[in-house]
C-alpha cells in the first residue's frame, strides 16, 4: 500500500531557518545594545517557546515585544530566501 499524501514538517526536515534565525536574534539584540555571542544566543534562546524567549529579551532590555519582533522583523529583511535545504532533501 502506497501512501496518498505525505506531510513534511518544513523546519528542519526541508530547510534550515534555525541557523539564519539565531543570527538574526543576535543582530537584534546587539540592536538594543545587549551583545552576546552565537553560544550564548544558543544557550538563552534554542529549544523554548517564543513567548518564553520574549518574557526573557522583555525583561533584559525593557522593551515591548511588539517593538523587538518589529525590530527583528527589520533586521531579517528577506532572510527567506538565505534559507539553506537540509541536506539530503534534494535528493529524497
Amino acid at each position: 500500500m502506497s501512501p496518498a499524501l505525505i506531510i513534511f514538517d518544513c523546519d528542519g526536515v526541508l530547510v534550515d531557518t534555525e541557523r539564519r534565525a539565531n543570527l538574526i536574534t543576535q543582530k537584534t539584540l546587539a540592536s538594543y545594545g545587549w551583545q552576546l555571542s552565537m553560544s550564548e544566543v544558543l544557550e538563552r534562546f534554542m529549544g523554548r517557546s517564543v513567548a518564553d524567549n520574549l518574557a526573557v529579551i522583555q525583561n533584559e532590555l525593557g522593551t515591548s515585544a511588539d517593538d523587538y519582533l518589529s525590530r527583528w522583523d527589520e533586521m531579517a529583511g528577506n532572510w527567506l530566501n538565505e534559507v539553506e535545504a537540509v541536506e539530503g532533501v534534494h535528493d529524497v
